[in-house]
């Protein structure tokens, strides 16, 4: 995990935004808004130029090991670029300890980000511009030590920086526009010496900078939008001498500066967006005194500004992005409400707004971009504790939905994992951060690399069983429904992934966690053992039929047990292995026939173990791997033998390891990963992941996950890789998912 300087952080924002307000007020409300933190979510894009941001980034959860689909560093106001090839480049910004030099590339056909070359200067609060030859500039900013002049200029085609002519003034929360001819139109911003008046021209053919007309006030955090006529219209901001609700438009042709009409609401931290029919609308911001839901639209053609129908939240620091539709879709920011997931919709043809799906993580000082798809990336920001964001979010506007593809929306252990026929991944309840039992669904994406929240439980419960059924829907049965008392619940839910509904189904007729569940070929599903709240450890087994939904009482095992594995064979029957029962850690196995409705006793297990795997081989024969033996977590692993009714002894595992996940790959091979040492609280939870060959009968280390972990879920997917969900961590459950 990276740690962060929290201390470091504070002191860069608070002298990128003291220089902006120029004043002694501001730093001390910005420095109390560190303190106060983020910590309200609202239900509503954006001037990444700003006056006081309510907090400093803390520690980010780094914590992904062999993905590579989110941010390989957290960031905020950085810049992103659409290229011509629909990719989005990422720059710079504020990030773990101050300014960034690293540059990543987000790929929306793999959604996943890559590294590419870095910037030679570090650097935030610049600008960055797609020329006509693809190429992006990207001009001044600051540094680690002060404001920067120097100009860089990426090739994506040779994945290059190359160092170009420096601008004769540095600066940084200026303005950078691509006028007609090609060439790169700066104004204003903020140095040392205050707000600045100095406008300079880029020619990228030279690559020589001229001054132009200067500004009649310097200013900073403004916005420029290119007009009709080519026209460059330049809005509010901050002088020297406060917040400025002054407009002015430069005219390339003759080198000139002409007030405008001046903007209703005086504002800064606004959005600015050119709309379709050439009008420019204007929205939120701040006037130092309090957070705008106020929204100005100006005509170009008259020159006049009008007030239009106002934001439900008031908000700074967010994004605004215009759809092909004509609309425009403001997300996340900071406001009374405090960082907000909120997201509105802005209508200009009726000028009204409506809610939309709010952001999964609410997020301020992001950034925003359209797709060429017509889907809107939102990226980095800073979170609702204070923490810059590793993730992104993908908004749909057809569906109204976000997707994240970085983290579940709720970070869960002891919860299940069933994949689908199309290859997608449905996660189930579980227990969450505080102990407190979910009833939250997520579907996962293995095309994509997304997350989205699906419909919740009617009943939420952890230790459960989920199982696909031969229609592809999915059967939840029991688990725990009260942490406290680790009261079992006899509910039983079914959910079709199709329609997104969950329907429920006859209870079971004990109440049952711990216990296991089986699809037969027949299409029922054999539930076996467990513990009931009242009843203890059970032998009872229960047959569910989905063709008429009802439950019917089958043979109980010879002994009661919980925490014990259950395996399909290729013969239709079903083996039980291990557990804890009333005698302890169980040796005991036994076989079900579900064609006789009976029980039988098998030769037993060398050792006795529960919270143990047991994984079917390509040969038919079972490995059971590691777990608890009562006394001590052991590292025995023992193989058995369908056709003999035989137990033998196998390579051990390199470590000891219990509450683990086995997965048998495609090539024969079974991966285990994480697990813990030991039965206490403090016992060491591992990160560790080893490859049994049982061509070989020998164990490997493999690149080993990034966050320890148990009580995860493991699933193979149709690609070949292993997808590692949720799980308790070493210092809390986490929501971060791993590929194996």
């Amino acid at each position: 995990m990276v740690a962060i300087d929290r201390t470091q952080n504070r002191k860069t924002l608070v002298k990128h935004f003291k220089k902006i307000f120029n004043g002694p007020l501001i730093a001390v409300v910005f420095v109390l808004f560190f303190n106060i933190g983020c910590s309200q979510k609202s239900s509503l894009t954006t001037s990444p130029n700003g006056p006081t941001a309510p907090n400093t980034p803390t520690s980010p959860t780094a914590n992904f090991s062999f993905r590579n689909s989110f941010l390989q560093d957290s960031r905020s106001l950085h810049t992103s670029t659409l290229l011509p090839d629909g990719k989005v480049l990422l720059i710079g910004g504020l990030g773990d300890s101050g300014p960034l030099n690293t540059v990543e590339l987000y790929d929306p056909q793999t959604n996943s980000y890559s590294k590419r070359a870095s910037l030679k200067d570090a650097r935030h609060g610049h600008t960055s511009t797609l020329l006509t030859n693809g190429k992006v500039l990207v001009i001044g900013g600051e540094g680690k030590t002060g404001d920067v002049s120097s100009v860089e200029l990426y090739d994506p085609l040779l994945n290059t920086w190359s160092a170009m002519a420096p601008l004769t003034e540095a600066r940084h929360d200026h303005t950078s526009t691509i006028l007609a001819n090609g060439k790169v139109f700066v104004v204003g911003g903020i140095n040392a010496s205050g707000n600045l008046t100095k406008v300079e021209l880029y020619d990228p053919v030279a690559n020589s900078w001229r001054p132009k007309s200067s500004l009649i006030f310097g200013r900073s955090a403004h916005s420029a939008t290119l007009i009709a006529n080519g026209i460059v219209l330049v809005i509010g901001g901050i002088d020297n001498s406060g917040i400025l609700n002054s407009v002015v438009a430069y005219d390339p042709e003759d080198n000139s500066w002409t007030p405008r009409a001046s903007i209703i609401k005086a504002r800064l931290n606004f959005s600015t967006t050119l709309l379709s029919d050439g009008k420019v609308l204007v929205m939120g911001g701040t006037d130092k005194l309090t957070y705008l839901k106020n929204v100005d639209l100006y005509d170009p053609v008259l020159n006049t500004w009008t007030t239009k129908a106002s934001l439900a939240d008031d908000r700074m620091m967010f994004s605004s992005t215009l759809l092909p539709n004509g609309k425009v879709l403001v997300i996340g920011g900071y406001g009374t409400l405090g960082c907000l997931d909120s997201v509105e919709l802005y209508n200009p043809t009726t000028n009204s707004w409506s809610k939309q799906a709010p952001l999964n993580d609410a997020r301020y000082a992001h950034h925003s971009v359209l797709l060429a798809n017509g889907k809107v990336l939102t990226v980095g920001g800073i979170s609702n504790t204070g923490n810059l964001l590793l993730n992104s979010e993908l908004y749909d506007p057809g569906v109204n939905s976000w997707s994240t593809n970085v983290q579940l929306a709720d970070a869960r252990h002891l919860h299940t994992s069933t994949l689908l026929a199309n290859g997608k991944v449905v996660v189930i309840g579980g227990r969450g951060d505080f102990g407190e039992k979910l009833s939250t669904v997520e579907l996962f994406d293995s095309g994509t690399n997304t997350w989205s929240k699906k419909a919740s439980l009617k009943e939420a419960r952890y230790s459960h069983t989920s199982t696909l059924l031969q229609d592809g829907k999915i059967l939840v049965v029991g688990g725990i429904e009260n942490g406290v008392f680790a009261q079992s619940s006899n509910s039983v839910e079914l959910f079709n992934p199709e329609t997104n509904i969950w329907t429920t189904q006859e209870s079971l007729r004990e109440d049952r966690y711990g216990h296991t569940s089986t699809l037969l070929p027949s299409g029922k599903v054999l539930v076996i053992g467990g513990r009931g709240y009242r009843s203890g450890m059970l032998n009872s087994v229960e047959l569910y039929d989905p063709q008429s939904n009802s439950w019917s009482i089958q043979s109980s095992l010879v002994e009661a047990r919980l925490n014990h594995t259950s395996t399909l064979l290729p013969d239709g029957k079903v083996i039980v292995v291990g557990g804890y029962g009333y005698a302890g850690q169980l040796t005991t196995v036994e076989i079900y026939d579900p064609e006789l409705n009976r029980w039988s006793a098998l030769a037993t297990l060398t050792q006795g173990r529960t919270t143990h795997t047991t994984t079917l081989l390509a040969n038919g024969k079972l490995l059971v791997i590691g777990g608890y033996d009562g006394s001590r977590v052991i590292r025995t692993v023992e193989l058995y033998d369908p056709k003999l009714n035989t137990w033998v002894t196998r390579a051990s595992l390199k470590e000891i390891r219990q509450q683990h996940t086995s997965t048998l790959l495609p090539n024969g091979k079974v991966i285990v990963s994480g697990g813990v040492t030991g039965q206490e609280r403090t016992s060491l939870k591992l990160n560790t992941v080893e490859l049994y060959d049982p061509g070989t009968n020998t164990w490997s280390n493999q690149i080993p996950l990034t966050d320890a972990r148990i009580s995860h879920t493991s699933t193979l997917l149709p690609n070949g890789r292993v997808l590692v969900v949720g799980g308790l961590g070493i210092l809390n459950t986490l929501w971060f998912w791993e590929w194996l």
